[in-house]
């Protein structure tokens, strides 16, 4: 999960986890970004990388839930730090890895979501394939959900 609230990972988690709850087993994310613009924790550099997975580490999380404005050198110390101290980095595109092939190959485990995909593969950021994705599709998804 990622986005878990401090209580659910830091109570809720630990009780479904070892028993005292009867719960399907959880397991947690801390989700970082380049940008407060969606409440994540702030990653900008080596150090605060290395911090967030520290923390993350110290908290209880399985994973790092990476968003897209990390940047590549946050992103490339977020990997790192995670195989260090074995939290695997999930989560979705980050537009500075230049698409979803770099992440896979730098480390990241899983991508959250099927979408990502499209973003990443076939309206890669460096792939001029002189089309462009329509400016109503993502209204239009959000329609059908």
């Amino acid at each position: 999960m990622g986005e878990a609230s401090n209580a659910f990972a830091g109570r809720t988690r630990i009780a479904a986890n070892d028993g005292t709850i009867p719960a399907p087993h959880i397991y947690t994310a801390l989700a970082v970004d380049g940008s407060p613009r969606y409440g994540h924790l702030v990653v900008t550099n080596a150090e605060e990388a290395r911090a967030a997975v520290l923390l993350a580490r110290a908290n209880g999380y399985a994973f790092i839930k990476v968003y897209n404005t990390l940047s590549a050198d946050a992103f490339a110390a977020l990997t790192a730090a995670g195989r260090e101290f074995v939290i695997p980095l999930v989560g979705h595109t980050v537009t500075a890895m230049g698409g979803l092939d770099r992440q896979l190959a730098a480390g990241q485990l899983l991508v959250a979501h099927a979408e990502e995909f499209i973003y990443s593969h076939f309206f890669a950021p460096d792939f001029d394939s002189g089309q462009s994705v329509p400016p109503t599709a993502p209204s239009l998804a959000r329609s059908r959900w």
